[in-house]
């Protein structure tokens, strides 16, 4: 798997960059104040909305979501340990 640099932006997108060519690849998401967390060798990112209590699951390579789960409280940070 190519490395990516993932980034958000304030207008609610999300960007992978792969490092090996310089690609950009963008998606909306529509979220509003969001963290995201690379969950390694998964090609997964985690994707908190604060204003929700759930998580997004990200597909990194089309940058997509596959998928969501619900926590309790409030969606803010996440941690993720090798």
């Amino acid at each position: 798997m190519t490395e990516n640099v993932i980034a958000g932006s304030g207008d609610g997108k999300i960007a992978a960059i792969n490092l090996a060519d310089v690609e950009i690849q963008v998606s909306e998401l529509s979220l509003e104040h969001y963290q995201l967390t690379k969950i390694r060798g998964t090609g997964t990112l985690f994707v908190s909305i604060g204003a929700e209590p759930k998580i997004r699951i990200i597909d990194e390579a089309v940058i997509m979501a596959k998928g969501e789960f619900v926590i309790e409280g409030q969606g803010h940070k996440t941690v993720a340990l090798p």
